[in-house]
């Protein structure tokens, strides 16, 4: 199991991922605005930020009142099967950069908590499979059907999507009591499904672990790519071996975990000792090296204004946004809002 983040009262969504909903409805002609109104938003907030909160209880009355125009009371269901990675935003990106399904539930661990403030991803590991359970412990009202639903149809999906069309799970919980007709769940999880659970969950065998993943949006690997090393220009990569290898192995493993000595080393081929003394050659370190790295990632992360400031924290590994902001001004005598001009 994953260590808990500090809870907050209520759990909250980005505004990417509440797009899932008013895609859904534009693309079906629908009239947003008795959804903004519920969701506390405007057209503005909706299209330009993309870092902005939704309280989970205003989603769920979000989809509550579509349900209504639409009529369609497994609206959820539908609009989870249609996720992509924009709605998941810099998670999604990440995801897509996955090599294998281990780093991506690694991944998915260490970012779910910013992507859905408040609510907990609890992974159980067994021999033979694995559960993940969603949980929101201090707002049990926050919990709903719709909203259950797009959350495991989303998850589900995007799954699917990333391990193949046929990665059906071994079971999937849900914490409301099952709908009269079941067809459409049995359509969307073709799986075994237990109702009136703790929490919701679903498990799946314990050999996708190692799956390769396929490349199934190379633009949108492509754009994570270019996100995480497109401030390579801020580098200075005219210094030489082993420092310009180093420095790109860095940048590729950072927003993964923050690389340590030991483990770069050995992706380098390197001993500990080898890359220290050559490092020291070049009047450098690895703990220096790091630090430059991040600092010039940042630099090209706040030009990018689908990036908040939670969002580069982790990018570059940091553990709180204090101390993104901290090393910031150390690095250039700024805070991050001044450099990029804005609050966030």
């Amino acid at each position: 199991m994953s260590d808990a983040p500090p809870m907050q009262q209520e759990p909250t969504l980005t505004t990417n991922y509440v797009r899932l909903l008013t895609d859904y409805l534009t693309a079906r002609g629908f009239d947003l605005e008795p959804v903004l109104k519920a969701l506390g938003i405007d057209a503005d907030t909706l299209a330009r930020q993309a870092h902005n909160r939704i309280p989970g209880t205003a989603f769920n009355r979000a989809l509550d009142v579509a349900i209504e125009q639409t009529g369609d009371a497994f609206l959820g269901l539908h609009i989870g099967e249609r996720v992509r990675p924009a709605h998941l935003g810099v998670l999604g990106y990440l995801l897509m950069s996955c090599t294998s399904a281990r780093k991506g539930m690694e991944l998915h661990q260490r970012w779910h908590q910013r992507f859905m403030g408040g609510a907990i991803a609890e992974y159980v590991y067994r021999p033979d499979h694995i559960w993940l359970f969603w949980r929101a412990p201090q707002a049990p009202q926050s919990v709903t059907r719709p909203g259950v639903e797009s959350s495991l149809a989303s998850a589900l999906t995007f799954s699917r999507w990333l391990l193949g069309a046929n990665a059906n799970p071994l079971a999937m919980q849900f914490p409301h009591a099952a709908p009269d007709d079941m067809s459409e769940y049995e359509r969307v999880f073709r799986s075994p499904m237990t109702f009136d659970a703790e929490c919701s969950g679903m498990c799946l065998g314990a050999s996708v672990l190692d799956t390769t993943l396929p490349q199934g949006d190379p633009e949108m690997y492509a754009l994570m790519q270019a996100k995480t090393q497109g401030s390579a220009a801020e580098l200075d990569l005219t210094q030489g071996e082993p420092v310009n290898r180093l420095r790109r192995e860095i940048m590729a493993r950072l927003p993964e975990a923050v690389p340590d000595l030991d483990s770069t080393a050995r992706s380098l081929n390197l001993s500990s000792h080898t890359l220290k003394r050559r490092l020291a050659e070049q009047n450098t370190s690895f703990r220096k090296e790091l630090d430059e790295v991040r600092h010039a990632l940042a630099l090209g992360y706040l030009k990018d204004p689908q990036l908040c400031l939670i969002d580069i924290t982790d990018l570059l590994g940091f553990s709180e946004q204090s101390a993104f902001q901290r090393a910031f001004k150390r690095w250039t005598g700024q805070t991050p809002q001044v450099y990029r001009g804005t609050p966030y």
